[in-house]
């Protein structure tokens, strides 16, 4: 890939002149009703693993990962090494709970935490804390074979036992975790030695790597205190937390990697406002901001002295959900009315400053179930609004309410001020309001609305985290409350089937049902972008949104 700016197609080169550091292909994390920050019961002494399965798959088969030494350095060229990079962020660290992934937390996860293997640009895992795998030709299991000689910032040596309990943990609805949905589909687990883990699944899984990508490794023997220190096996460890004020992280010298990290530290620095977060990265006072406002990405676009940094494409999507079993939006008819009424290009131009490409389905180019006719399925075209509203019984339009929390992104309230324009030029008097994050969170989770502006992760992985990790797409308790027999079998069958040509027809077909019931209508690509001083080398963010500072180096 090529180190020009990669925000999303076209509109990259007509935005960002900013060279700069392409990303490390984004996440979604799934919803949960728990409590994200609490934590299963210390154990009184480690799992014991169990013996050797009869049934586990052998060394040969599909597709073993390399074998790389512990101490080998990944593809990547070797920068300066020593320096603190600084980084400016609106929101403090919510803990220090790897499996929640509040926006707080994508600067602490893969600086403090390691995964069992992570995806690269091109949606290929990579050996982490797994140093290679075999998968079953059934896809009913993997066995993992882990990396030895790694330690936890305590000292305490990693092996499998860590692996299984972090699994249970996961699984634990009082834990509230944003990978349960995936962990659960890991229905045995056991560990036949100290350094061979194997999951068992329930049924045929053609996407392991969703787990293993966000599988995060946090020290049970020091996991009584989420909410102030994270003890993990990444390349830093946590040094200093002054809530509300900053965080550093130091070196890990006893990373299993002897050749990362390549910084001395990592200062995390939260910043009153958007001015002045833009203030000290213009100054050189911070090295790069996190998630800025997509004004100042747009204001800073030409400053010869930055440069931006991007996930791939469609991570995250900008969403118009319209909830059935409310009136008027219980008719199919009425919902397709919205769809054709809605200017996605206009709220990509305003709200995300002419950075977001419209979509209209939830996976972006390159990934199964692309389909480019259905993502051009609706043009902006207020006539055909208007027929399709007569047809319904509403030719004079109706009143309605729209959710749309700028508590969360200041941009859902604009996307819903262009929303409210363009209905009402087919008759449609829709009320916005504005609830707190809290509320609108609660609204969205119990499905009481009748319209909401939302937006969706982890659209740019395998579809089958959309539609079985999202409670916007979810065929059993989905925010829409859309039900169909037809739609639950199509995201079972694509959840399960190995044959990739079958499943891209499979998701095809679901492609094709969410353009025709439109109960959720994808707007456009959320797109995440950080800007960083040009001296800033190897940072990238990773394809769930999290920042990725391992390789990073400053030039300088």
């Amino acid at each position: 890939m090529s180190n020009a700016i990669r925000i999303s197609r076209r509109r990259a080169l007509r935005l960002l002149g900013l060279s700069g550091v392409v990303a490390l292909g984004a996440a979604c994390a799934p919803i949960s009703t728990s409590s994200p920050t609490a934590a299963p019961p210390k154990p009184t002494e480690p799992p014991k693993p169990a013996a050797k399965p009869t049934g586990a798959p052998s060394a040969g088969a599909a597709t073993p990962a390399a074998k790389p030494s512990a101490t080998q350095a990944p593809a990547v060229a070797i920068g300066k090494r020593g320096g603190k990079l600084t980084v400016g962020r609106r929101i403090d660290l919510f803990n220090f709970d790897p499996t929640n992934f509040a926006l707080g937390n994508v600067s602490m996860t893969n600086s403090l935490f390691d995964v069992l293997a992570l995806y690269d640009e091109n949606l290929k895992p990579q050996p982490r804390l797994a140093e290679s795998w075999d998968l079953a030709p059934d896809g009913m299991s993997v066995k993992l074979n882990l990396r030895k000689g790694v330690t936890f910032h305590s000292g305490r040596d990693f092996n499998a036992d860590d692996v299984l309990w972090n699994l249970m943990r996961s699984q634990d609805p009082a834990v509230g975790a944003n990978t349960r949905v995936l962990a659960q589909t890991v229905a045995r687990a056991e560990a036949p030695d100290p350094y061979t883990v194997i999951f068992h699944y329930a049924s045929p899984n053609p996407a392991p790597f969703e787990l293993l990508h966000l599988f995060y490794v946090l020290d049970r023997q020091s996991a009584d205190d989420l909410k102030t220190k994270g003890v993990g096996t990444g390349p830093f460890k946590l040094a200093e937390w002054r809530p509300g004020d900053q965080a550093r992280f130091v070196r890990n010298e006893q990373y299993w990697n002897r050749e990362r990290p390549l910084l001395d530290e990592v200062v995390l620095r939260v910043l009153p406002d958007q001015q002045t977060m833009s203030a000290n990265l213009e100054t050189g006072t911070v090295d790069m901001l996190s998630y800025p406002a997509f004004t100042e990405v747009a204001r800073l676009k030409d400053h010869p002295s930055l440069q931006g940094i991007s996930a791939p494409p469609g991570g995250q999507v900008l969403n118009v959900l319209m909830n059935v079993t409310q009136p008027p939006f219980d008719n199919k008819l009425v919902r397709q009315a919205v769809d054709w009424a809605v200017d996605r290009q206009r709220i990509g131009q305003v709200a995300y400053s002419d950075t977001a490409a419209p979509m209209q389905i939830p996976f972006p180019k390159g990934i199964v179930g692309y389909d480019e006719a259905l993502n051009s399925h609706a043009t902006f075209d207020l006539e055909r609004a208007k027929r399709l509203l007569t047809e319904a019984g509403h030719p004079n339009g109706f009143e309605a309410t729209v959710q749309a929390s700028s508590s969360i992104a200041i941009e859902r309230a604009q996307a819903a001020q262009i929303i409210q324009a363009d209905l009402a030029k087919i008759g449609v008097r829709l009320k916005i309001e504005d609830p707190e994050a809290a509320v609108y969170r609660q609204r969205f989770l119990k499905g009481e609305y009748q319209m909401a502006v939302h937006s969706s992760n982890q659209t740019n992985k395998d579809p089958s985290t959309i539609f079985g990790a999202l409670q916007t797409y979810s065929p059993t308790n989905g925010s829409t409350q859309y039900k169909s027999e037809a739609y639950s079998r199509l995201i079972a069958e694509g959840a399960t089937t190995l044959d990739e040509g079958r499943r891209r027809e499979i998701y095809r077909q679901l492609g094709q049902l969410l353009v025709d019931e439109a109960f959720v209508l994808v707007v456009c690509e959320r797109p995440l972008i950080n800007l960083a001083a040009r001296q800033l080398k190897g940072a990238r963010i990773s394809h769930d949104g999290f920042e990725l500072f391992g390789d990073a180096w400053l030039d300088r």
